[in-house]
């Protein structure tokens, strides 16, 4: 009999309100996976470092049950998180490790109303002041970010007033794009013009600190699934001030990617009544859940080594650099997080097959097409129209030779339901993609061509679209080209 050790980090929606203004009450689980273990060796061990949400202004939670218990929770005084450290020892037969944090809690609103001509002076000897208009990694205070906050805030002395500006330009002269580059610093998205929420969000943080304005990174979770990222910059006398250049970005006009029933859509998933870019700038709904504050963050420890992160998005394969160790186990293990709601989503069992979905990239990497093929028609008992698990059915087939279904599993994906930004860009952008390699492999180049063409068209490099449709635009799609 395979043992299935279970860890869990539970989020579970059970109400929500209909407005921003409301607060949401929740309940519910955030696994993390190491998956896919076929040799133990004598030395094995799986250590995970991960980030424990806390009570704070805009929420209050409780940690239900956490399984198994971490060998400690670390204290990161500085920043105010908490990170638990794990140390498990896999055994024989034991395929899958899960770890699980059970939560309950309800979330509130960040409503600001700040009038700029009261804003105080900041003490500059203070802590806060000091650790939070720092340099640091990815968080370059000098050279491009510098340079360009100036110029934005020309011979604007108000702090209040300039973050707002920074918050305006980049809303005006950034692309967001998820997933666009590795790099996450604040000077390589300045020079590319586009990021995701996570480089937006340190971009405004360097540029809000090399002006001396105390500027930090938030990494949390939508309350009904999906990691986010936003920052908070400190005004003196009225606290934290968060800002999401990110999600602003859906709701202005001229958004290419999604339509305005799209729009809609994500306004009604995330619970928001507005559809003013700017009611970003200052407010926070109450669907998001923080779980990490800052950057640069020092782990100490009484058990071990004191660890540093350049970021905790909560932990595990997330963080950076990872936050998880592997000793003594095959090469190809599996390991990943994810959100689950609903009334199975504390169920060991149906947390492992939905692991096999929403991990699919990690999987396909080491060629274990049948645990995807397996997970995805599982997801799709829940989900039938979800975009990811019919894309990545139609990968798995396409991998298999079953060109037919491969074409018809794409086509599919087309016509999903999609209210992730991340599942829209995939359908549209990289489903022509793959249509392309699919019809290169049966031998149809006249159709290949015209998939990549309007890959071409549509001019998103989403995670390299672009090139790999000019690749394939110049030489046919070959077996031996698959990742």
């Amino acid at each position: 009999m395979k043992r299935l050790i279970t860890i869990s980090i539970l989020v579970i929606l059970m109400s929500m309100s209909l407005f921003a203004e409301d607060s949401i009450k929740f309940n519910g689980t955030y696994w993390y996976i190491l998956d896919n273990i076929t040799e133990v060796g004598p030395d094995a061990e799986f250590k995970l470092w991960m980030s424990i949400p806390t009570s704070d202004a805009s929420q209050d939670l409780v940690i239900r049950n956490i399984y198994p218990k971490p060998a400690e929770i670390s204290e990161d005084t500085e920043q105010g998180n908490r990170i638990g450290i794990w140390s498990l020892v896999p055994v024989e037969d034991q395929l899958t490790l899960l770890v699980k944090i059970e939560i309950s809690g309800e979330s509130h609103p960040v409503l600001t109303n700040i009038n700029a001509a009261d804003v105080k002076p900041y003490n500059k000897d203070s802590k806060l002041f000091k650790r939070f208009t720092a340099s640091g990694q990815w968080i370059d205070t000098e050279g491009a970010a510098l340079d360009r906050a100036l110029s934005i805030v020309g011979n604007q002395t108000n702090p209040y007033l300039q973050a707002k500006a920074i918050f305006s330009w980049m809303n005006d002269n950034m692309n967001f794009i998820p997933a666009n580059q590795a790099e996450r610093s604040a000077k390589t998205t300045l020079m590319l013009r586009s990021g995701d929420c996570g480089q937006y969000s340190i971009l405004f943080t360097a540029m809000c600190r090399s002006l001396e304005i105390p500027t930090r990174v938030v990494s949390g979770f939508w309350i009904n699934g999906g990691h986010h990222r936003w920052s908070e910059f400190y005004i003196e006398g009225e606290g934290w001030i968060p800002v999401d250049v990110a999600a602003a970005q859906i709701l202005m006009p001229d958004h290419v990617v999604f339509s305005e029933a799209e729009k809609n859509s994500f306004l009604e998933q995330k619970k928001i009544t507005t559809s003013n870019p700017e009611w970003f700038f200052g407010n926070s709904p109450a669907s998001l859940i923080r779980v990490t504050t800052g950057n640069n963050i020092t782990v100490p420890s009484k058990t071990g080594k004191t660890a540093r992160f350049v970021s905790l998005e909560p932990g595990g394969v997330n963080a950076f650099p990872e936050a998880s160790e592997v000793y003594g186990l095959n090469n190809d293990v599996v390991q990943g997080s994810y959100f689950l709601t609903g009334k199975q989503s504390n169920n060991s069992d149906y947390a492992h097959n939905i692991a096999h979905q929403k991990l699919a990239s990690k999987f396909f990497k080491h060629g274990l097409l049948d645990i995807v093929e397996r997970g995805c028609l599982f997801a799709q008992e829940e989900d039938p129209d979800g975009v990811a698990s019919w894309i990545n059915l139609g990968k798995v087939a396409l991998r298999k030779g079953k060109y037919p279904k491969a074409e018809a599993y794409f086509k599919r994906a087309m016509r999903g339901t999609v209210t992730d930004r991340k599942d829209k860009l995939e359908s549209i952008i990289w489903v022509h993609n793959y249509l392309g390699n699919c019809y290169d492999l049966i031998g149809r180049r006249d159709m290949a061509l015209e998939q990549y063409r309007k890959v071409l068209a549509l001019d998103n490099n989403y995670r390299g679209a672009v090139a790999y449709a000019e690749k394939f635009s110049n030489r046919p799609f070959m077996k031996s080209d698959f990742e």
